[in-house]
């Protein structure tokens, strides 16, 4: 067998071993899916929340409080509840997928550039102190509209340097994300500081993260989000692949490598942006998802932008259902992540010999 038969060879086996790898993870998640249906303090076992799912599809009503009562918890709090973490952790997964390579830091997530930080203090403001972004907004609208556009705000700072800038390199732009964020946060410890206590709470619940804000009202937003996300890591993938191997070679196949990094830094801050204003500060998923899909796929990205987005959403909506079941109210999804999450990437970073950094 010649040199470029054995290449093609190799990369077939690739190709398939990657395929079998997603397609299987693919399977868990619909596994995940079917038990997150029946996951409630209301009995309902797992046949039985498949059922009430079709039923309802089929259009038939309920008869009794029984039927009534299942029916409302799988079709309008867990089926929208389990599309949404779905869509978020596409999001903050993909998006992690993206911002590692483009910043060249493998502590790199969506959060890198102040997101958090700036959606934070938009929150706390409202909150605090009932002051909204935009005008006539209240509740929930007015908290989501202020962390979306407060979030934004690290972000656009950052661009804003890159582009007053001749010359940046990926570090600077960390080291400004980091200075922006501690600045927002510190105006956020200010602000809880003076709020009263409810609105102290209701604040530090939220930077804990949590699927249960999400109904059928707004999970359309982040699918299409989440979509637009996946399809975007897709298209910029074998530019990511250049990045990787260096500046140099990606300037010397015709990439502009500022452009390309203020490009893909807004557009994941804008959609994570808008995946934090319904759900809170979700950490972890963003930064492990993507080294774990390298450990198991390799460092092409064409397929760890795939491969994170599966592992992202068995990673959020698996540690959601285990939030829902640990006590009566739930614990906060961010919390279960990060407990959960941690050892298993400790674990897998011991037994990787080679690095696919």
């Amino acid at each position: 067998m010649s040199g470029s038969e054995q290449l093609k060879s190799d990369y077939h086996l690739l190709t398939h071993r990657c395929l079998l790898i997603m397609a299987f993870l693919s399977v868990i998640m619909v596994a995940i899916f079917i038990i997150g249906l029946s996951i409630s303090q209301y009995p309902i076992s797992f046949v039985e929340a498949y059922q009430v799912l079709i039923d309802h599809i089929m259009g038939i009503p309920t008869d009794t409080y029984d039927q009534w009562m299942k029916d409302e918890i799988v079709v309008d709090m867990n089926l929208p509840r389990i599309i949404g973490g779905i869509s978020v952790g596409v999001i903050l997964a993909v998006g992690g997928a993206i911002m590692q390579p483009v910043i060249k830091n493998p502590l790199a997530d969506p959060f890198t550039t102040g997101i958090s930080s700036g959606a934070l203090l938009g929150v706390s403001i409202y909150l605090a102190y009932g002051i909204s972004v935009i005008p006539l907004l209240n509740g929930d609208a007015a908290t989501m509209a202020n962390a979306f556009l407060f979030a934004l705000i690290p972000t656009l700072g950052i661009a804003t340097v890159t582009i007053i800038k001749k010359r940046i390199t990926p570090t600077m732009m960390i080291l400004t994300g980091i200075g922006i964020m501690y600045m927002f946060s510190a105006i956020s410890s200010l602000v809880r500081y003076s709020a009263d206590p409810d609105s102290a709470h209701a604040i530090f619940s939220w930077t804990l993260g949590t699927l249960g804000r999400i109904t059928w009202s707004n999970v359309s937003v982040l699918v299409v989000m989440a979509a637009i996300m996946l399809v975007f890591g897709f298209v910029v993938s074998k530019s990511l692949n250049a990045i990787t191997a260096g500046d140099e070679l990606s300037k010397s196949i015709g990439i502009n490598v500022k452009s390309f990094r203020v490009i893909c830094l807004i557009f994941v801050a804008f959609v994570t942006a808008m995946a934090v204003s319904f759900t809170g500060t979700i950490g972890f998923v963003g930064l492990v998802c993507p080294h774990i899909a390298r450990m198991i796929v390799g460092s092409n990205n064409r397929y760890v932008v795939p491969c994170s987005a599966l592992i992202g959403m068995i990673m959020l909506v698996g540690s959601d259902c285990i939030s829902k079941l640990v006590t009566v109210s739930g614990i906060p999804v961010g919390v279960t992540t990060a407990l959960i999450g941690s050892p298993i990437f400790i674990y897998l970073l011991m037994k990787q010999k080679n690095s696919t950094w």
